[in-house]
């Protein structure tokens, strides 16, 4: 029996040096497998973007971003997974068009149990993904962004420091 406290810090990595394009690519691959109904279109700005993650847990991160993207979005739209470079981060963009996510609410999105408008109600869903998929993100160094409009459709961004020298920030 286990007794302790659960916390962002018991989430287990294992970082190893690792391509973001690559983890992208995986990350479409499984998704279109699992939606093959649905257009997934992969946009690699820079290739060998290289970094020290748990290729596991980003690509844990991305199916997450990607498949709520599929779920909030209508079927005859395409969901776009974008890797670029901006200085000396690597940056993966997940973008779908459909309604919007309030203000109110994105300031809310990556607390536990909380789950955006439209989400399915089933018990499968407790609002969990997005703040899950934050601390994994945070404690590889990096931070997820969010915006959303009603004529710009919304963009889950997960940024993450580059480079395989420095070793992957400790969790907290």
């Amino acid at each position: 029996m286990h007794s302790g406290s659960c916390t962002a810090a018991s989430i287990r990595r294992s970082p190893a040096p690792s391509d973001l394009d690559d983890l992208a690519a995986q990350t479409v691959e499984e998704v279109c497998l699992a939606f093959p109904e649905r257009a997934v279109r992969l946009v690699i700005g820079e290739r060998g973007l290289r970094g020290r993650y748990d290729p596991g847990r980003i690509v844990q991160v991305l199916t997450n971003l990607t498949r709520n993207a599929i779920e909030h979005s209508r079927a005859d739209t395409t969901v776009t997974l974008t890797v670029e470079r901006v200085e000396d981060e690597g940056r993966v963009s997940v973008h779908n068009v459909g309604e919007p996510i309030p203000e109110e609410l994105r300031a809310r999105l990556f607390q536990p149990f909380s789950s955006g408008a439209g989400a399915p109600s089933s018990a499968g869903n407790v609002g969990l993904g997005l703040y899950i998929a934050s601390e994994i993100v945070r404690n590889h160094g990096g931070r997820i962004e969010v915006e959303s409009g009603a004529e710009s459709g919304t963009t889950f961004r997960v940024v993450l420091p580059l480079g395989t020298e420095a070793e992957s920030p400790a969790p907290v």
